[in-house]
Order: C-alpha cells, then sequence, then structure tokens
C-alpha cells in the first residue's frame, strides 16, 4: 500500500544539506526522511525539477552512491558491490524485473527517485513508502529563507555584505531551486551594473557575434529596445518620453514600430 507524507507542524532546518524546511509539507517530508535512516525500507522520492529530491535522498542514505537508473550498466555492477543505492530516474529504468532480481539477490536496499509518477504494480514491486515534495509554488513560506540563504551566498561571492532588496515577486519558480538561484542571481547582478559592464558585456557579444553585411543595423535594437522599454515604463507617456529622448514624436512612433515584436517578447 503506498503511503504518501503530507503535514506536521514542527520546525526542521538542514542547514548541512542546504534542505530548508518551513512550510508544514516539507516538514513532513523531512520528518519523514529522518525516520526511514532507521528503517530498512525502500523509498520512493518524487517531485518536480529542482525540488531537492537527491538532497532528501542523501538525507536517508548519506553515504550511497546516486547512479541515474537508465545507465543500466553501471547501476548494476553497483549492485554487486554496494549495500545501498540511490537511484535517480527511476521511471526510466529499462529493466524492473531484472534490477528487482538483483536486489534480491544481493540485498540492496534503495531509494528511488523520479519526477514522474510509476505505475502501481512497478512501485509495489520496490518500495512501501513514497515521499512526494511539493513544488515552490505550492509552499511559499520556503521561498523567503531560501532568498535569504543564496543572498547572502551571493554576497560572500562578491564580497559585497550590504544588504540587498530582492524583489520576491519577481522571482521565477517554474523550476523551483534552478531557477529561484538564476533569478535571485540576476537580480544581484542587474541592481549592481555599472555602465562599464554593460559596455563590456555588450563588446564580448559583439565580438562573438559580427558576422554579417549589415550588422550595425541588425544589432540596433539591442540599443533601441531595452532605451524604449525602460521609457515606456517610467513615463507611460509617449510625448513625454519623445521630450526625454530629444525625439520628436512621428521619429519615436517609427522606432516603437520597427521594434513592436521585440517590445512584446523581451
Amino acid at each position: 500500500m503506498r503511503y504518501i507524507a503530507h503535514a506536521v507542524h514542527m520546525a526542521i532546518v538542514v542547514d548541512a544539506t542546504n534542505f530548508l524546511a518551513h512550510s508544514n509539507s516539507l516538514q513532513e517530508v523531512v520528518k519523514s526522511a529522518n525516520l526511514l535512516k532507521s528503517l530498512p525500507i525502500n523509498a520512493l522520492i518524487r517531485g518536480e525539477i529542482g525540488t531537492g529530491k537527491k538532497t532528501l535522498a542523501s538525507i536517508i542514505l548519506p553515504n550511497a552512491i546516486i547512479v541515474d537508473g537508465q545507465n543500466t550498466q553501471y547501476l548494476n555492477s553497483l549492485i554487486e558491490s554496494q549495500e545501498q543505492i540511490i537511484i535517480e530516474n527511476f521511471d526510466k529504468v529499462g529493466n524492473y524485473d531484472y534490477l528487482k532480481h538483483l536486489l534480491i539477490n544481493n540485498n540492496v536496499r534503495i531509494i528511488g527517485i523520479t519526477q514522474k509518477e510509476i505505475k502501481k504494480d512497478i512501485f509495489d514491486k520496490f518500495f512501501t513508502i513514497e515521499l512526494f515534495i511539493p513544488p515552490l509554488n505550492e509552499r511559499l513560506e520556503d521561498v523567503k529563507p531560501l532568498v535569504e540563504k543564496f543572498v547572502k551566498d551571493i554576497s560572500i561571492i562578491f564580497d559585497d555584505m550590504e544588504n540587498q532588496d530582492i524583489l520576491i515577486e519577481s522571482l521565477d519558480l517554474s523550476k523551483n531551486i534552478y531557477s529561484l538561484k538564476k533569478s535571485i542571481f540576476t537580480q544581484y547582478v542587474l541592481k549592481n551594473l555599472t555602465q562599464y559592464d554593460i559596455i563590456n558585456y555588450l563588446e564580448n557579444f559583439f565580438k562573438n557575434n559580427l558576422e554579417g553585411s549589415n550588422d550595425y543595423r541588425d544589432f540596433l535594437y539591442l540599443y533601441e529596445v531595452p532605451l524604449l522599454k525602460a521609457g515606456l515604463e517610467k513615463f507611460q507617456n509617449q510625448s513625454r518620453l519623445s521630450q526625454v529622448l530629444g525625439l520628436n514624436r512621428n521619429t519615436l512612433r517609427k522606432k516603437l514600430e520597427e521594434n513592436k515584436e521585440k517590445l512584446k517578447n523581451e
């Protein structure tokens, strides 16, 4: 019978693994993982990309080797030499019957990791319990402490310990930790860019991309699009923007028309 962990009311912080759990749903999952350390049973961990499945599996089996379930040859060889194994992409294992045979013969304990649900008969063949890690957009209580941790890490990297205000509502949670880290880093860098940094970035871009016959014209949008977009967002008025840019309104309208697709997509 499949058991899925859900909620408990206690604060759990696993600093050693960067696994911060403040939401009730994630606290329950971490509590279950800690209990599984001392129980000789196999567990399946399911969740989207970037939710911390491998980290959670390493809480349960801290000394186990992590192997991709698609790497059949390596997985089979490990089973003959290891007592515990963490198998990621468990939904992509090639031959479940043979895997089960090897695990029984070698008395190996496993933790499976998957982004997708697996069929009930396969689950029952290998596992006693499933731990489901909800995505970040379903446990927003975990976002703020993660932001604080990543901002601190970035500040150390850049040797800048001043407080950096991060707009939490603008963060990308689509790939959970991965997209969260990237959007925090992007905000941090953008807030600290100088005009010389921008010039250097553009210089490197042009060095790698100048090869056409009309590149001055073709790359002009790199200047015009951010300038027009920032002006429209700041002033919300084309007449005022034309004054600030020193363009007459007809020229401004022409520029907006020429760049309308890129203004829409940027």
